[in-house]
């Protein structure tokens, strides 16, 4: 016993499954085979296909390269959608269907592993070129919006293309 580096209960373990099953190695019973509360497939692929359709429903697909991402087949869901808000949409939906819903960590996780393409835009004004101008004056000046509705809008000229 000494010689093989083994504890009496192992060395009777051991022995109680020679005598009982002969010479075959013992059957492994460790929990990461039959654990229970891990996804089936059928949940990955109900998640990534609900992802997909909502972005196919929701999000913009522009052409070319996109500033502030790295891959040009981006699709950016407008910022009033967060991950949260669609996770939340996401859980609703299941639950009405009676399937499994995930958690919010593990929603975030699978749609970063199998749609990493799809992301949800960074806040941006959505005011055009020509207006900008008078956003800026509005936050600075303490005028107040309603006493300039009536004054003529301020002659914009658009940006040079070099800056």
């Amino acid at each position: 016993m000494i010689c093989f580096s083994i504890s009496q209960n192992k060395l009777t373990a051991c022995l109680a499954h020679y005598m009982k099953h002969g010479v075959t190695p013992p059957e492994e019973w460790g929990g990461r085979k039959f654990n229970s509360k891990a996804f089936k497939p059928e949940d990955i692929q109900n998640t990534d296909r609900f992802i997909q359709n909502f972005a196919e429903d929701c999000a913009l697909v522009l052409p070319g390269r996109i500033p502030g991402f790295k891959r040009s087949d981006i699709q950016i869901l407008p910022s009033a959608y967060t991950k949260a808000a669609v996770w939340e949409h996401y859980r609703r939906l299941m639950q009405a269907r009676g399937l499994r819903a995930m958690g919010k960590s593990s929603f975030f996780n699978t749609w970063a592993e199998y749609t990493p393409y799809i992301v949800v835009g960074k806040p941006m004004s959505d005011l055009c070129w020509a207006l900008q101008p008078e956003q800026r004056a509005d936050t600075t000046n303490s005028t107040p919006a309603r006493g300039r509705a009536n004054a003529a809008p301020a002659e914009a000229t658009p940006p040079s293309p070099g800056g």
